[in-house]
């Protein structure tokens, strides 16, 4: 059988849906008649389908474990499939036009970039590193690609697989190749055959100037036992920005596709999910009618293949036959909420929060502030306004007569030095008045941009004296932060006050200009450890520390004066 690439291939099927991740103008949307044509071309021009070729294949690398279909794998082949034969029609394209062929209006390529988020054990490596280049090659030998993975023995495993199956009989007689494998380039990692294809192998972080194909797969960039790491979860982005992700033949129709588990917010895919759109399919374990991810492409909820998961109830599971529900509460129990949340549903934070619930905060909202016997602010400070530092945030509680704290206030943002000065002196200054003796003053971490913020407030006065805020009048408290151990630490030893129902919330009923603050409080802390900034939840956690007297402090800084506030 001879392989099919040639011009008469350009009639493939694109049916005009939103183009994800195309950097092109949009193209004229053929129609109906014109896509039902290309359809039937399709199915008689490709040898064999992905999702086929997966399952035929099988056995000749699994010859003593049998199979576990399931649905889940036509869902991922389709996509994947899709993908790389759109690039493929538009190869076509551009060769027969430039042969001064007739042809119809360019292809459109339905996806470009794509992500599939899947549960760990479902086939996922086989079906896109090991079958998806093979099965390419039996459609056009001279593409070009790269495979990437956290981990360099997982890149080097699917590699020696991928080289195996076309290697086999199955293989060589199913599809009667016309070239073969390049004898002076057949290595572990990067193999290319006499038709100009080629496969390379790399680890996430690895050397890839000078490398680029037609297509960039990335299969699990982060590894499990590096994931809380903030270094490692940083150098594999960075690489990824500077370097990795551009090593495409031609950023206007080269295919970039990642594959991967849910390990924390800011993964690989949460990175990329953030600062571009790529189409963005999720198959959780446990079926969610609502999807948990904001990104554009689940915000958007437009499948452009018309695609739809076939479980309509929630909870109906992905796997069944494999993942049993008796299965997934032992992984439940060997992974906690948050390590399965994760890897199992794609939400890499537990769906109402981890260490501290948004359903702890929804009752007891306050529709009338109790008298309050003191009042106080934490602030956690950072004093570059630059868009990659952290945020200043600070929080504003009370403890009521009812023994119970109530949340005041909070704010957050990036403020240069002297307009965070001046906020912390006219916010303290409010206060004061509004509470008199009651406001106890500032408590703000004794270290780094915090003692610096300290500093600057003590010198301060205000020239016109006309509100009489000078900053050397207020009552500043150091926060210890030494042996206090680390934040989920401090957290998780607050975290039962909270579960108890003793911290209120404001009712938006009755304090809607409250909304976009405690918006902003519960989506942090109900992410948290798993969150990408912290700054909120530290301010919370030193605002309930100081609630339960677990704060350590330092010595009042005051001015010669002193001052009560």
């Amino acid at each position: 059988m001879t392989t099919l690439c040639g011009p008469n291939l350009s009639q493939l099927l694109t049916n005009g849906s939103p183009t994800f991740g195309s950097t092109s103008p949009p193209e004229k949307e053929p129609s109906l008649a014109v896509q039902a044509f290309r359809r039937a071309q399709m199915a008689d021009q490709i040898p064999m389908r992905l999702a086929q070729f997966f399952r035929e294949s099988w056995p000749v690398l699994e010859a003593a474990t049998p199979l576990d279909d399931n649905w889940h794998i036509d869902a991922m082949a389709e996509h994947v499939e899709a993908a790389l034969l759109d690039w493929w029609a538009v190869q076509q394209w551009k060769m027969a036009a430039r042969r001064g062929l007739a042809v119809e209006e360019r292809p459109v390529q339905r996806i470009k970039d794509l992500i599939v988020n899947v549960p760990p054990g479902t086939a996922k490596s086989r079906l896109v590193s090991v079958c998806a280049p093979a099965w390419m090659w039996t459609i056009c030998p001279a593409w070009r690609s790269i495979f990437i993975s956290g981990n360099p023995r997982v890149s080097t495993r699917d590699s020696l697989l991928c080289r195996e199956l076309i290697r086999s009989d199955w293989y060589r007689e199913t599809f009667q190749p016309t070239w073969r494998l390049a004898a002076d380039q057949d290595a572990k990692t990067l193999f290319k055959n006499t038709a100009g294809g080629s496969r390379l192998a790399i680890g996430a972080k690895a050397k890839i100037t000078g490398d680029r194909a037609d297509a960039l797969f990335v299969d699990d960039a982060n590894d499990a036992a590096d994931i809380e790491s903030d270094a490692e979860r940083e150098a594999v982005n960075t690489w990824w920005d500077n370097g990795a992700g551009n090593r495409v033949n031609d950023l206007r129709t080269s295919v970039r596709i990642g594959i991967q588990q849910r390990l924390h917010e800011d993964d690989w895919t949460g990175h990329v999910l953030s600062i571009s759109e790529w189409f963005h399919l999720v198959l959780p374990m446990e079926y969610e009618v609502k999807p948990a991810c904001e990104c554009a492409s689940c915000k958007r909820a437009v499948n452009p293949l018309g695609w739809r998961d076939p479980r309509v109830q929630a909870g109906e599971l992905l796997f069944p036959s494999r993942f049993p529900p008796e299965v997934l509460a032992a992984e439940l129990r060997r992974l906690g909420t948050m390590g399965y949340d994760g890897q199992y549903q794609q939400r890499p934070s537990a769906k109402g929060g981890s260490i501290f619930k948004e359903a702890w905060f929804e009752r007891n909202r306050y529709r009338r502030l109790p008298e309050l016997v003191e009042v106080w602010t934490v602030w956690d400070t950072a004093l570059k306004a630059k868009e990659a530092n952290d945020e200043s945030a600070c929080i504003t509680a009370g403890k009521g007569a009812d023994g119970d704290l109530y949340i005041l206030n909070m704010a957050h943002g990036r403020w240069e030095t002297p307009d965070l000065v001046n906020f912390l002196i006219a916010q303290a200054y409010y206060y004061r008045r509004l509470y008199g003796d009651k406001y106890r003053g500032d408590y703000v971490e004794d270290v780094g941009s915090g003692t610096v913020l300290m500093q600057y407030v003590k010198r301060h006065t205000d020239e016109d004296r006309t509100k009489a805020e000078d900053g050397s009048k207020l009552a500043l408290i150091g926060i210890a932060v030494a042996g206090t151990g680390d934040k989920e630490s401090r957290a998780k030893s607050v975290s039962p006050f909270a579960e108890g129902g003793r911290v209120h919330l404001p009712d938006l009923n009755i304090y809607p200009g409250c909304f976009e603050w405690v918006r902003d409080l519960l989506a942090q802390i109900t992410k948290f450890p798993k969150a990408k900034n912290d700054d909120i939840v530290d301010v919370f956690v030193n605002a309930l520390r100081k609630f339960l007297e677990t704060l350590g402090t330092k010595k009042s800084r005051r001015g010669r004066r002193g001052g009560t506030v």
